[in-house]
């Protein structure tokens, strides 16, 4: 985490600043004779250099296909910062627990896909909705 948000911030300041930066993380595991095991969060790098991440909330998930991740996280970000009239409504002044909220879905979404054979997505709205109170 603490070497992903280093580099979060230099590629935003590289870039001048003008736009928020967000990035999925993961990192895998091999144990022999078990599917990977893989760690997932995000993180995001404000303009004004403010870094965000859930690596405290960060999911940890048995893989069963690795294909669709990426996808689903961006798509559970978007919801997360535009599913809501509230949410919509703050666009594009999201605050950081918005932004936080808004990883969550992402991480938990990609982890849900994961656990789908096939690259498209299948898990409904409730199941996130589930997994996330859990």
């Amino acid at each position: 985490d603490k070497l992903v948000r280093s580099c979060i911030v230099k590629v935003q300041h590289y870039l001048g600043n003008r736009t928020n930066i967000c990035v999925t993380c993961k990192v895998r595991a091999d144990p022999a004779g078990s599917p990977p095991r893989q760690l997932r969060w995000s993180i995001c790098c404000m303009k004004d250099g403010t870094v965000i991440s859930t690596f405290d909330t960060a999911v940890e998930q048995r893989v069963r296909e690795e294909i669709g991740g990426g996808d689903s996280w961006l798509s559970g970000l978007i919801d997360g910062l535009a599913g809501d009239a509230e949410r919509g409504a703050a666009a594009p002044n999201w605050s950081e627990d918005m932004w936080r909220f808004s990883m969550q879905r992402g991480d938990m979404l990609a982890c849900l896909k994961q656990n789908v054979v096939g690259d498209f997505s299948t898990v409904e709205r409730h199941e996130l909705e589930d997994a996330l109170k859990a």
